[in-house]
This record gives C-alpha cells, sequence and structure tokens, in this order.
C-alpha cells in the first residue's frame, strides 16, 4: 500500500534509484512495523519477501525468478531474512 502510494505520485520520472531509496526508507519500515517483536514463520516470511518482489516487478516488469534478487542486492534492498534477523 505505501509503495503503492509513492509509485503513484512518481510513477516513472523517477530513476530506479529514487524510487529504491524511497522503498527502502519509507515502504520497508511499514512492511517490517511489529516484526520485532511477533513470532513469524516461513511462511509469513515467503509472504513479505513476494511484496518486496512485487514491488520490483512493479517497476521493471516481467523477469526470471532469480533476477529478484540480483536486482535487490544491486540496489542494497536487504531480503526480508535479513531484515528479520538484523534488524
Amino acid at each position: 500500500m505505501a509503495f503503492n502510494s509513492i509509485f503513484g505520485k512518481i510513477g516513472r520520472s523517477a530513476s530506479e534509484e529514487a524510487v529504491f531509496e524511497l522503498v527502502t526508507s519509507k515502504c520497508l519500515p511499514v512492511l517490517m512495523y511489529d516484526l520485532d517483536v511477533c513470532m513469524s514463520n516461513s511462511a509469513d516470511r515467503h509472504c513479505l519477501q513476494f511484496s518486496v518482489n512485487k514491488i520490483i516487478y512493479k517497476i521493471f516488469g516481467a523477469m526470471a525468478k532469480d533476477s529478484y534478487g540480483q536486482i535487490s542486492e544491486y540496489f542494497g534492498i536487504p531480503s526480508v531474512e535479513q531484515l528479520i534477523t538484523n534488524p
């Protein structure tokens, strides 16, 4: 929801770097809210990672499954597993 609001305002007029900076600073904290106090299972983590992958999909379009991790790494977006273990 936070990403859709931001992406709806800036659309394709901003660079990918700017969009990912906004994702990292504004959207991921909303997505990860309260995970430090609530237990999460693998299904929860998979669902959250799917949300992050969907953000990448909306920015770049269709791609191979392994590309999501490479793009996340390139733009400095940690995986959900990293965010949960290293808050």
